[in-house]
């Protein structure tokens, strides 16, 4: 992201969960909260927020690592990212097995698509 071109509206800063003080975050009407969500243990955010996305990318591992990963449980939204790389329909094929109906989007992030329905799925009006 580039943080100059982006509006005086936005307030970014790095946040963590524990020990985090989130009343900095008052006052904004829509707060998006990136967290590295390594595994099991990085759960912690889903008492935070409204809207779990997680983010995948092809090449990520085997569907046994993506079954035993904790933190697709708490997905609202899957988001297949690098939709143009290798693997990738082989990755939608693996989320397909344990979306249990919760929406997959694939991205392109430095493109640009997919942004957008990204963006509607986390923020419904």
């Amino acid at each position: 992201m580039d943080f100059n071109a982006v509006d005086e509206g936005v307030f970014y800063r790095s946040l963590a969960i524990v020990g985090e003080d989130y009343a900095s975050l008052a006052g904004f009407d829509d707060v998006i909260v990136e967290t590295v969500g390594a595994g099991q243990n990085d759960v912690a955010i889903r008492n935070h927020v409204d809207r779990t996305a997680v983010v995948v990318v092809p090449g990520m591992g085997d569907s046994v690592q993506m079954d035993k990963a904790g933190i697709l449980e708490i997905a609202d939204v899957f988001v297949a990212n690098k939709a143009d790389h290798a693997g990738e329909a082989k990755l939608v094929r693996e989320l397909l097995d344990i979306a249990s109906g919760r929406p997959i989007l694939e991205t392109i992030a430095t493109q640009g698509k997919g942004v957008v329905e990204l963006l509607q799925q986390l923020l419904p009006d």
